[in-house]
């Protein structure tokens, strides 16, 4: 009996060896070398991609004379640029390691997300104004409606956001 117990002990203990080897097991990254990863790997791209989204929803904001461009415009480039943007957020959530920086991309994911809503929403509005327009009143009374759902949406971004920058200089300070 003590001979199986000794020989089952020299089978398990290696394998816990390994496994107390392995620094995703057991050896959590540090914070701040994760949030240097984070900031350098996920915020200084997404980064890059809110100016050009800024700068994609300036261009659309150009073509709203002509609505059925402007409408083909948002769903066709700026809907499916932002949707990729959260992805590449969402992707990186997966390899996050600590709770704080979980909880940062989470925020990010989630203002990201709501983007996406306002643009899909405004891409309603602005299919609502292509020509011809058969009942204008009506039209105007839905898109009056849709713009002040906007408005909430966009609060909502707007806390989303602070709330984001301001973990993002606790974690920078630590």
């Amino acid at each position: 009996m003590k001979r199986i117990h000794f020989q089952l002990m020299m089978i398990i203990l290696p394998i816990f060896s390994i496994a107390a080897c392995n620094p995703s097991a057991t050896d959590q990254i540090g914070l701040e070398k994760e949030f240097e990863e984070y900031r350098t790997e996920v915020i200084e791209p997404l980064n890059d991609r809110a100016i050009k989204t800024a700068e994609m929803g300036g261009r659309y904001t150009t073509m709203l004379e002509e609505a059925e461009e402007a409408f083909q415009y948002i769903n066709e480039e700026l809907i499916p640029y932002v949707a990729e943007t959260r992805d590449m957020a969402m992707d990186a959530q997966d390899g996050l390691v600590n709770q704080e920086i979980q909880e940062l991309n989470k925020i990010l994911i989630k203002n990201l997300e709501l983007t996406l809503e306002s643009f899909t929403m405004t891409a309603a509005m602005t299919e609502m104004n292509i020509p011809p327009i058969e009942d204008e009143k009506a039209v105007y009374e839905k898109t009056e409606n849709i713009y002040a759902e906007l408005m909430e949406l966009q609060e909502e971004i707007d806390r989303t956001s602070a709330e984001y920058e301001k973990r993002v200089e606790e974690l920078a300070e630590n």
